[in-house]
């Protein structure tokens, strides 16, 4: 992986364009997303306003109220955002004052956890912002990703955002939109930045509760705000505990079917325990989660700044524990290990002395046992110092005091001695008792191997291979087979070497890794990618494309993802012959783009037209055709152009109106124009058409 320098995110090493901000690694400078990719009606608008001065780098959202792009001002030197709020809402005076609002209130706020704007304009029905660019994710992305998040992170972020609204509501203005998806978190330092105002107003406006509309989004709504009444801080304050509660626990507390029982629950049901979800949550913080989310505003906290002082005495106790901790643990840690090692002394000493102890008593037992065979031979025959001496080394006598012994007794007592020899095979008796013919005795201070020891270092584990792809398994350079299914394998404890082998459409792949054995090491599970994506198909006009037989969307599409292996690919065009490519992906593999230009790689469909009669009929005007939200409209298969249009005049009688669009697909109706018509109402989603006539 390799880290893109325009928009710093890990990148495949193969590739020479960034599927995310659509910088070229094959030159210096961003390359432009092509505008077929990311096309959408106000691109045209903004490229003509907008182009002396900024470059546009590529798509970074789109929803149901506008688009959001990435800039490069190329006289400044920097990496901007543009919002666009969509040209179909413009005609929406309420969606209109919405946009103004946000851009006015960009404009007044100061503030370092607040977006900064650098121009705001309208032109040619198009409304935008351009603001700075924030490096980072949103607070929903680093919740989907993370969560729960850690204790401090979450104070962190409640403080950030905390600090924002005690700015906002110094200055009157409430945001009442507060929630994950309106909070980014900067990927260099982590603070927290709050973007959208598009639903704040200032608190002595009713206007936009009145008309009884749900404002805000139902998964984080006061219950106040719901019912359509007066809202204030504490709104505000509600929406940032459901934020807290999901930042707590990775959950949200209200689900449902519909945006209505999910409100219904928010405005009839107390807030579950986050704990409920998240067991190693900190009590006082839960407190305050519960405290902000009361669904009586008088329960809740007056202020963010009462609320934003809880979470500092929260977050110092935090800081004072935490410390506290640091300062013990060494100490702590040099404790146990001198413990540890003081029982290791104990229980080895231990056994070294009773070995040794047993070692003294057994030799004096079989000193005093040969002295007493002695004596009843016939005394000691040994004499002298350095006989006594020899004698003491061992406690039975060895081969030469044997021989010594042999000279010095009787000649008949030599006899009756060798005759018990050969009767007892190798032994000597002695008054009816049986003496060993060769014995050694270990010296006093010999100790014998520790059993125990060498047992620990050849301890032996079983260890289970588990895999998600077929794989071969080798151990230490040892083939053990083919896993799944899962293979259980004997190891010696330490360091061992594993290598999995699988065979990918294009070749075998090898995955090296080094493992370290112990007695907690019960299985090993080892994932393999084995889906590829491809981040972009484009064809040229556009066409609906079939992988392996299923219609997938029509083109442009974003982020496909297969099987690894062979796909077909076919693309479907009313006007073209069918068009099959074949693709070969492998798990892990990233396809920047799949492009088909229909004009060159597939030829047009002969259509038989019959002799045109030209009719004498009447003509009549329409003045509008308006389409939602966009498309290319078309009359008996002549282009008309891109929706809205204007003063369109036709024969009288029976026409096919035809719209395309990329997402929603081609409508396609018969109408019968009699009378001129004031204006033509299509409406995609709901496949419609209206006609109001003059």
């Amino acid at each position: 992986m390799k880290e893109c320098p325009s928009c710093k995110k890990k990148v495949d090493d193969d590739v020479s364009l960034c599927p995310y901000c659509g910088y070229s690694f094959l030159g210096d400078e961003p390359t432009t997303i092509g505008f077929s990719d990311i096309y959408f009606p106000e691109l045209d608008v903004i490229k003509e306003k907008l182009a002396n001065k900024y470059k546009v780098l590529g798509l970074i959202g789109r929803g149901g109220f506008s688009t959001v792009l990435k800039l490069k001002d190329t006289v400044l030197e920097r990496i901007c955002a543009l919002k666009i709020l969509s040209r179909d809402l413009i005609t929406d005076r309420e969606m209109l004052e919405r946009f103004k609002r946000e851009a006015r209130l960009y404009a007044r706020l100061d503030h370092p956890n607040i977006v900064q704007v650098y121009d705001v304009g309208f032109y040619k029905n198009v409304a935008y912002i351009i603001m700075k660019y924030i490096d980072g994710i949103t607070l929903k992305e680093l919740i989907k990703e993370k969560a729960p998040l850690e204790f401090d992170e979450i104070i962190r972020i409640s403080e950030d955002i905390a600090s924002v609204l005690e700015y906002m509501h110094s200055n009157g203005i409430i945001h009442r939109d507060i929630k994950p998806a309106n909070i980014m978190i900067q990927k260099d330092n982590g603070k927290a930045i709050l973007t959208d105002f598009g639903l704040a107003k200032n608190l002595e406006t009713t206007k936009f509760t009145a008309t009884g509309k749900i404002m805000g989004s139902p998964h984080y709504l006061a219950p106040e705000q719901a019912k359509g009444e007066k809202v204030d801080e504490r709104t505000d304050i509600y929406s940032l505990g459901i934020t807290m509660f999901e930042m707590a626990t990775g959950k949200l507390p209200f689900e449902g079917e519909s945006a209505v029982q999910i409100v219904l629950k928010h405005i009839r049901e107390e807030l579950p325990k986050p704990s409920t979800y998240n067991k190693k949550l900190d009590k006082d913080l839960e407190r305050i989660i519960l405290k902000a989310t009361k669904r009586n505003p008088e329960d809740r906290f007056s202020s963010v700044k009462e609320l934003k002082s809880a979470l500092e005495r929260v977050g110092k106790k935090s800081e004072h524990i935490i410390s506290e901790k640091k300062r013990s643990v060494i100490p702590s840690l040099l404790l146990i290990l001198f413990l540890i090692l003081l029982s290791v002394l104990v229980i080895y000493k231990k056994e070294i002395v009773t070995i040794y102890f047993n070692n003294i008593k057994r030799i004096i037992y079989k000193d005093k046992k040969a002295e007493k065979q002695k004596k009843e031979i016939g005394g000691n025959v040994l004499k002298g110092k350095d006989e006594k001496k020899e004698e003491r080394k061992s406690a039975v006598p060895t081969q030469s005091n044997e021989k010594v012994i042999n000279e010095e007794l009787p000649g008949d007592q030599k006899k009756s001695i060798k005759q018990a020899e050969n009767k007892t095979g190798g032994e000597r008796k002695v008054n009816n008792e049986a003496l060993p013919k060769k014995s050694k005795v270990s010296p006093i201070l010999s100790v014998p191997k520790q059993e125990s020891v060498l047992k620990k270092s050849m301890d032996i584990y079983n260890v289970t291979f588990f895999s998600n792809a077929k794989t071969k398994l080798y151990v230490d350079d040892k083939y053990y087979g083919i896993i799944p299914p899962p293979k259980s394998i004997k190891f010696k404890k330490g360091k061992h070497k594993i290598i999995y082998l699988r065979e990918t459409p294009k070749g075998i792949r090898s995955k090296v890794k080094e493992i370290i054995v112990n007695k907690g090491t019960k299985k090993i599970s080892e994932k393999f990618e084995t889906t590829a994506v491809i981040k972009k198909i484009v064809a040229v006009p556009w066409a609906k494309v079939y992988i392996d037989g299923k219609l997938r969307d029509i083109t442009p599409i974003f982020n496909i993802k297969l099987k690894e292996g062979t796909h077909t690919i076919l693309f479907k065009h009313p006007e073209y012959k069918d068009y099959f490519k074949k693709i070969t992906v492998e798990g892990g593999e990233t396809v920047d783009k799949i492009f088909v230009n229909l004009n060159i790689d597939s030829t047009r469909i002969k259509r038989v037209s019959s002799k045109k009669i030209k009719p004498v009929v009447e003509k009549i005007k329409i003045n509008l055709i308006y389409v939602y939200p966009w498309g290319n409209v078309y009359i008996d298969n002549k282009k008309l152009g891109l929706s809205p249009i204007k003063n369109i005049t036709i024969t009288a009688g029976n026409h096919v109106l035809k719209v395309i669009h990329p997402k929603f697909g081609k409508l396609e109706k018969t109408v019968s124009f009699k009378k001129s018509l004031k204006r033509i109402t299509i409406n995609l989603e709901t496949k419609k058409v209206n006609l109001k006539e003059e």
